[in-house]
C-alpha cells in the first residue's frame, strides 16, 4: 500500500511540473513598446522616403505598388509639387498615402515588423521657406491606422502625428520632427532626413 501512495503522489508531482512547464492559457500578448514604436515609425519612414523603390506594378501616373524590404508590399499614392507665392517665398508639398499589405519592414534596432492597412497612412508635409532662410515653416504629418505583427504578437496602432520644425538656436540648427501620439505612446520622431530645412 505504501508503495501505491508513493506512486501517486509522484504522478501528481510529474502532473503538476508537466502543468507548468506547459500552460494551457496562451502567452500575453504584449502591445508595442515606446521603442517599438519608434522602430515601427523610423522603418515605414524610410520606406516612404526611398527615391528608388522597387516597383512592381503601376496604377497610374502618381499611384503605383512596391516591394516591401523584408517581403509582402504596399500601394503608394505619391504627388509633389512646388509653389512660389511672391519673390521671396518658396513652399515644397509632398503628399503620399501607403497602404501596406503583408509588408515586412525592420527596425533599426532589428525587429522585423509585418504590416498591413485597409486605408492609406497618410503622410504628409508642406515646408515653406522664407527668405534666404528666414524663416521656416513646416505643416502636415503622419496619421491612419495599421494592424501589425511581430513574432507571436500582433495588434493595432493609430497613428496620429504632426509635422513641425524644432529651432534650438538658430536655423541652421534646426531639424524637422513629427510629435503626437502612435500605438498609444507619446512620441517625438525626427524626420529630418526625410524633410532636410536646410536644402
Amino acid at each position: 500500500m505504501k508503495s501505491l501512495v508513493q506512486v501517486a503522489l509522484l504522478s501528481a508531482m510529474v502532473m503538476v511540473l508537466t502543468m507548468c512547464s506547459n500552460p494551457s492559457e496562451p502567452e500575453e500578448n504584449t502591445p508595442l513598446s515606446e521603442g517599438e514604436t519608434e522602430e515601427l515609425l523610423t522603418a515605414m519612414m524610410v520606406v516612404l522616403s526611398d527615391t528608388m523603390p522597387q516597383i512592381t506594378a503601376v496604377h497610374g501616373p502618381e499611384e503605383f505598388t512596391i516591394a516591401c524590404p523584408e517581403g509582402g508590399d504596399a500601394r503608394v499614392t505619391l504627388s509633389a509639387t512646388e509653389g512660389a507665392p511672391n519673390d521671396s517665398t518658396v513652399s515644397i508639398t509632398i503628399e503620399v498615402g501607403f497602404t501596406p499589405s503583408e509588408c515586412g519592414i525592420k527596425g533599426n534596432a532589428g525587429t522585423d515588423f509585418t504590416v498591413s492597412a485597409e486605408q492609406n497612412v497618410d503622410f504628409s508635409t508642406k515646408l515653406t521657406i522664407q527668405g534666404f532662410f528666414a524663416d521656416l515653416q513646416l505643416e502636415g504629418g503622419l496619421d491612419g491606422q495599421l494592424d501589425w505583427e511581430v513574432e507571436n504578437r500582433s495588434g493595432m496602432c493609430t497613428i496620429d502625428m504632426d509635422a513641425e520644425i524644432e529651432v534650438e538656436t538658430d536655423l541652421s540648427g534646426a531639424r524637422s520632427v513629427m510629435v503626437g501620439s502612435a500605438c498609444d505612446h507619446e512620441l517625438t520622431l525626427d524626420i529630418s532626413s526625410i524633410v532636410q530645412p536646410a536644402g
